[in-house]
């Protein structure tokens, strides 16, 4: 049996490691998405009027806004976006770092096993690229998977706040929607219960996950090509 003096496996130090890790990406993700919430809301003030069929084009929007409330105008909808930016890619890319964690990986590094190509046989160099582009294939998988996962599980939690968000930004001052976007989810709910929170959800998700899965597979892919290994927590 084992003694008082017996190594220990670990796993403790291994699960405090991944626990501490996730917790750096989720606080990293907020404060990102606090910074974001400042360029993102005044373009999606008018993204969403023109949307709305209020305006033709972009410049006639910022007039518009400039003209009847100043520049200070074009902050509106500020503290909405900080409502779903913040803990939205707090979750986002927390969601992220873990499935990359949890994805099943048979090809280890090339770096890891195989010995360097000067002075290498023939059978050795082939099998070293080999390796390579089984590793490369590998990591691609894991970058749409894990991209697309992070991106489905951020707009599911954010959607009720986006939907808020966009008519409070799209009403009038003193208008119905010109109330918080907490209210309006409250006022959502009573009218057509928790699942009216999550109209559209369907072309949402259709988006998100080919989006995200390419924005991640991009980033993975210059950060291989630029020699930056990542390891995600492991």
């Amino acid at each position: 049996g084992a003694g008082a003096g017996a190594p220990k496996d670990g796993t403790g130090e291994r699960r405090r490691s991944v626990t501490r890790h996730l917790t750096e990406c989720a606080a990293s993700g907020a404060l990102g998405g606090s910074l974001l919430s400042l360029v993102v809301a005044p373009t999606d003030l008018i993204k969403c009027r023109i949307q709305d069929g209020q305006f033709r084009r972009a410049r006639d929007a910022v007039a518009d806004v400039v003209t009847k409330h100043g520049i200070f105008g074009m902050t509106r909808g500020v503290a909405a976006t900080l409502a779903r930016e913040v803990p939205g890619n707090a979750l986002f890319f927390t969601v992220y770092e873990a499935a990359q964690m949890a994805f099943p990986r048979r090809v280890a590094h090339p770096r890891q096993t195989d010995a360097a190509t000067t002075g290498a046989d023939q059978n050795q160099k082939q099998n070293q690229k080999q390796n390579q582009r089984a590793y490369a294939t590998q990591e691609a998988a894991a970058s749409v998977v894990c991209g697309g996962v992070a991106g489905s599980a951020f707009w599911l939690a954010v959607l009720p706040i986006d939907l808020a968000k966009t008519r409070y930004q799209i009403a009038s001052p003193g208008a119905a929607d010109d109330v918080g976007v907490w209210r309006l989810m409250a006022r959502e709910t009573s009218r057509t219960g928790a699942r009216g929170l999550w109209v559209g959800v369907g072309p949402v998700l259709a988006r998100a996950f080919p989006a995200n899965a390419v924005q991640f597979l991009a980033w993975e892919g210059a950060c291989q090509l630029a020699g930056v290994r990542r390891e995600h927590g492991r």
